[in-house]
């Protein structure tokens, strides 16, 4: 860390940890004027190209040989939204009650598609758009859902589609121990009690084959636009929800079935009754 800026900052009891990488990635994603027309033809490509547009527009994943499960329609959730920013707190402590599958339905709502319309160049592309932002409309961000001590949902792991709001389920769960282990769980805080776990997942090239570098960090800020979203719905549904950071990537991409490259975790959402 620059010494200089040091001045600025409250004394910690260790010393900084080494950002090398980080700084190196930052500078190297950096919006510069050096490579701004380099950059600004990639998007516009995807403005004009017809092949382009056309690859966005499709912008979701799909597990069309997975058993579906159908959730139930999505109940509006009424708590003012000034309520809900007040009320907002990570949950500790589950009481290992089922929330139902109908809980799951109006959290998961909170990302539905909003509007649909077609491309501005080519009126035969249909477009969709969600309740959050995303860079270009390219939605790099996956959602997936552990049920995990569900009454109503077989447990597994599932796959959660944007436009038809139902559950592709895409393989079981192994063993309670195995899966507290992967969730970095050690204190059994949430694998025995939580009802579901909601894991994000960015497809990095949706977003980089538009912006290069750049595109990684769209990914990530959009993961965590997507998780504030589950998380304030969850508050307004009067369902517990804690953001959970110590899980370990390389097994949770085993779990889910990703390469952990193309396709990486990158947000983590637990869902229960609150004890």
């Amino acid at each position: 860390m620059n010494s200089e800026y040091q001045q600025y900052m409250t004394n910690i009891g260790l010393p900084p940890a080494n950002s090398e990488l980080l700084e190196l990635f930052h500078e190297s994603s950096k919006v510069m004027y050096s490579t701004a027309l380099k950059r600004d033809l990639r998007i516009g490509a995807y403005l004009y190209d017809p092949r382009c547009v056309l690859e966005a527009s499709r912008n979701k994943k799909l597990y069309q040989t997975c058993p579906i499960t159908e959730l139930p329609r999505p109940q509006r959730l009424s708590m003012a939204l000034d309520d809900v920013f007040q009320n907002r707190i990570s949950c500790r402590s589950f009481s290992g009650k089922d929330i139902g599958a109908q809980s799951l339905a109006n959290i998961l709502n909170a990302l539905r598609v909003t509007r649909q319309g077609f491309s501005t160049e080519f009126e035969e592309v249909p477009m969709v758009m969600r309740s959050y932002p995303s860079p270009g409309g390219l939605y790099p961000v996956e959602v997936y859902v552990l049920a995990v001590n569900s009454d109503e949902i077989e447990e597994g792991v599932y796959h959660y589609d944007f436009d038809a709001q139902n559950l592709a389920r895409i393989r079981a769960l192994p063993a309670k121990e195995s899966l507290r282990l992967m969730f970095g769980d050690h204190d059994n805080m949430c694998t025995n009690t939580a009802t579901y776990a909601v894991v994000m997942t960015a497809i990095l090239p949706r977003s980089t084959v538009k912006y290069e570098a750049l595109g990684y960090r769209f990914a990530l800020l959009e993961s965590g636009i997507v998780g504030q979203h589950l998380s304030l719905a969850a508050t307004a549904a009067g369902i517990g929800n804690l953001f959970w950071g110590s899980y370990y990537d390389d097994e949770i991409h085993d779990l889910i079935g990703l390469d952990g490259v193309e396709e990486i975790v990158t947000n983590f959402l637990w869902l229960g009754d609150k004890l």
